[in-house]
C-alpha cells in the first residue's frame, strides 16, 4: 500500500508515522504526488536493471506475422533476416555472394514486445527452419497453435 511504499523509499529523517499521527498522508496532495514519483521511481529503476545490450549484428526490429500455413508448433517461431551492410538491410541479388543471402536462425531466441516494460515481456522461443516459409524475410513469424498467444 501507499503508506508502506512511502516508508520503505523515504529518509529516516522524515517520521511517516509521526506525520501520519497529524495529517492523512492518504489524502494529503503533497504525499499523493510524493506516492506516484515513487512509483514511476520503482519502473524507471526496472528499465533500468532489465536493459539488456545486443550488438547491432544480432539483433533487429521486426513485424510479427501469423503462421498462415500452420507448420510451427507452440513455442516455435521461423526468422529468416537479410544481412547488414554499412548499418542497412542488405537485398540480396541471385550474383551475391553467399554471405549476403538471407540467414535463418534456429534454436533458442529472445523476443521482446516494443516497448519492453515488464520482464515479462521477454519470451523466450524455439527458432526452426521450415522449408514452407523460406519466402518470409525479416519478419518474425508466429505459430497459430498454442493456449497462449504470441507477442
Amino acid at each position: 500500500n501507499a503508506y508502506e511504499l512511502l516508508q520503505e523509499k523515504l529518509l529516516p529523517v522524515f517520521n511517516l508515522r509521526k506525520i501520519a499521527r497529524n495529517i492523512n498522508i492518504v489524502e494529503e496532495p503533497f504525499f499523493i504526488k510524493l506516492t506516484i514519483t515513487c512509483a514511476f521511481n520503482i519502473i524507471r529503476e526496472l528499465l533500468d536493471r532489465t536493459r539488456i545490450s545486443v550488438s547491432d549484428e544480432d539483433a533487429r526490429n521486426m513485424f510479427g506475422i501469423v503462421d498462415e500455413y500452420g507448420v510451427l508448433e507452440n513455442e516455435q517461431v521461423f526468422i529468416q533476416y537479410s544481412p547488414m551492410r554499412q548499418n542497412k538491410l542488405y537485398r540480396f541479388k541471385e550474383e551475391d555472394e553467399n554471405d549476403m543471402k538471407p540467414k535463418v536462425i534456429t534454436g533458442k531466441v529472445v523476443v521482446t514486445k516494443n516497448p519492453c516494460h515488464h520482464p515479462g515481456d521477454l519470451r523466450i522461443f524455439d527458432a526452426v527452419d521450415h522449408v514452407d516459409l523460406h519466402d518470409l524475410v525479416d519478419v518474425i513469424v508466429f505459430p497459430q497453435k498454442g493456449p497462449r498467444p504470441h507477442p
